[in-house]
């Protein structure tokens, strides 16, 4: 679309509210073509086109949860929404109005960040016609995100390949962003709010952009915060965590009572996927539907097999034995625009694709557990998922300005789970249907933050929450880990007595067979340098797709970087060094992104 074809002269605005143009569809002009990696129908997709005299607005969506995602156009106000509003009905109650549409334009005259009331993922623009003001916002941790670019035109998507699109249909220059490659090159994604374009920046969590009078500002209406809390023992800190908890799951299922839909919810080895799923048990009269991706025989198989069973669930286990997900870094790369490293999202793609989501909703997940974890207490940085380029990184940082927050580990959140995880499996799973965590839950996180961190280092008061209020969860163990046991401390690293024992024999083994990393044998969920190893076929492929791509670098600084992690680095790092030249190809050559 070209911008001269608005009958406007300096402003446009493209709105595209949901990510279903990249789901392996593409829209030209008014039709849709469809790709065969997902098992969706063209007849489950919703597409609003809306013209203002200045403005251009379009959103396609899934046909899910409709009453959410809605679109409303009055002689004073257009808006509309995309995701799910958790709280949506409280808020009605609350405020005495018997439509949502009457909710927002009610919020909306007590302050223009009304969404900060919402609960859920979303995301969507709110047009003041009389003050001439638009409202462009996410949620309060980016679930959804939002991608801008501001010249003489403004162009607002949340499809960044499509707004890419549009600046090469009308001759717009753009340019690489090499902090952003580096970023991910290092990190493996992105940081603050860069993507791989210069001229393109993307909303952060809890932020809003106002475009009013010509000129745009991004606003934060929402921010993590360090506070005491209340509780003054260990025993009301836990009574307050299962509160919170168990509301944020009630939330999650009464969304999919309201329309009809089936939960469905991921199962691991691991903890918060397991309390997400005890939870969502004890409010669910019909059976749960749970779903595995792992390597045939680790504990990943077994342990969520046997959980399943306990909890009387339906289960599904899709094997990633030979690494064959790994053959799908260019489709995924449409869905995660080479943001964050592939090979994640592509076990969850090459499980959904196989499935048909029609009759399932909210898709209930346990990520971001590792707050209550206390996982990142103690970093200093922001984790590495590769340390060869962090030299040039850092160089890279010099001079900029970073937003700053109360604590490092605030600030990891928005910088790396905020970011990092939310592009990865969330992204895919958004693809089919809606996903959410309770460990999202604005109010749960901000509580958990909030707990000392004495309490939360090394699982501590997670732990004692689970023997407390769920003891039948602790019975299995946590990758390998006793719940509650005691822990060892070696060298910087903490370990369960009960882990002492397999993880000595484990040393010993790579000491005796030469290899340094669990993930060079198939015991591992991920096990992807054993793939790499022995599947001749995942190595040509990854092989080819370097001497296609490489070529089309134009930096040789970073052409030279890329070739010396891809050859030197294990398979983690030639994700990323793959997942960044497919992004590069797709953005900066000639044609349109297919």
């Amino acid at each position: 679309m070209k911008l001269n074809n608005i009958n406007i002269i300096e402003e446009y605005i493209l709105i595209k509210i949901g990510s279903i143009g990249m789901l392996g569809l593409l829209i030209m002009g008014n039709k849709f073509l469809k790709d065969d990696i997902l098992n969706s129908k063209i007849s489950e997709i919703k597409e609003d086109i809306h013209e203002e005299e200045k403005y251009y607005f379009r959103r396609r969506i899934l046909k899910k949860f409709l009453k959410d995602k809605i679109l409303y156009n009055g002689t004073e106000y257009f808006f509309m929404i995309d995701g799910v509003i958790f709280n949506k009905i409280e808020l009605k109650d609350k405020y005495k109005k018997s439509t949502f549409e009457e909710l927002i334009i009610t919020l909306y005259k007590k302050k223009e960040s009304f969404f900060d009331e919402f609960k859920g993922s979303f995301s969507g623009i709110f047009y003041d016609k009389i003050n001439e003001k638009i409202i462009i916002f996410t949620d309060q941790i980016g679930t959804k995100k939002i991608y801008y670019y501001l010249g003489k035109d403004l162009l607002v998507g949340s499809n960044f390949y499509e707004v890419i699109d549009i600046l090469k249909l009308n001759k717009i220059e753009y340019s690489l962003n090499l902090l952003a490659a580096y970023s991910l090159l290092t990190y493996g994604s992105m940081i603050e709010n860069i993507t791989l374009v210069n001229e393109v920046k993307f909303l952060k969590a809890g932020e809003y952009i106002k475009y009013e009078n010509g000129n745009l500002e991004v606003i934060r209406y929402h921010k993590f915060t360090k506070e005491a809390i209340k509780e003054k023992n260990e025993e009301e800190i836990i009574k307050k965590i299962d509160k919170l908890f168990n509301q944020a799951i009630k939330l999650q299922i009464e969304k999919n009572k309201e329309y009809g839909y089936l939960n469905l919810a991921p199962l691991s080895a691991g903890l918060d996927s397991r309390m997400t799923n005890f939870v969502l048990k004890k409010y669910t009269k019909n059976e749960v539907i749970n779903i595995t991706y792992s390597q045939n025989n680790y504990r990943d198989e077994e342990v969520p097999k046997k959980i399943s069973v306990d909890l009387k669930n339906h289960w599904i286990f899709k094997s990633l034995n030979n690494g064959l997900s790994l053959k799908l870094l260019e489709k995924v790369s449409n869905i995660t625009y080479g943001t964050t490293d592939s090979y994640g999202a592509a076990q969850v793609l090459d499980m959904v694709r196989y499935l048909n989501f029609d009759k399932i909703g909210i898709i209930h997940t346990g990520m971001l557990g590792e707050v209550l974890a206390g996982a990142e207490l103690e970093y200093q940085e922001l984790e590495l998922s590769s340390s060869y380029l962090k030299d040039k990184l850092i160089k890279l940082k010099k001079g900029q300005k970073f937003e700053s927050f109360d604590c490092f580990e605030i600030y990891n959140y928005y910088n790396g789970s905020f970011l990092k995880n939310f592009m990865g499996s969330p992204k895919v799973f958004q693809e089919v249907s809606e996903s959410f965590s309770p460990f999202y839950d604005v109010d749960f996180l901000q509580y958990i933050v909030n707990i000392p961190p004495e309490l939360r280092k090394n699982y501590y008061i997670y732990d004692k929450w689970v023997l407390k209020k769920y003891p039948e969860a602790a019975k299995y163990l946590h990758n390998g880990r006793k719940i509650g046991g005691k822990n060892l401390k070696i060298g910087k690293r903490i370990i369960t007595v009960n882990e002492l024992l397999p993880r000595t024999k484990e040393y010993f083994k790579r000491k005796i067979k030469s290899y340094t990393s669990q993930l060079e044998t198939n015991n591992h969920m991920n096990p992807l340098d054993y793939w790499y190893n022995n599947n001749k076929d995942l190595q040509n492929y990854f092989d080819s797709l370097l001497r296609e791509l490489i070529e089309e670098i134009n930096f040789s600084e970073l052409k030279s970087d890329c070739q010396t992690l891809y050859i030197n680095g294990n398979t983690k790092e030639k994700d990323l060094v793959l997942t960044l030249l497919i992004a590069y190809k797709k953005i900066f050559k000639n044609e349109r992104i297919k």
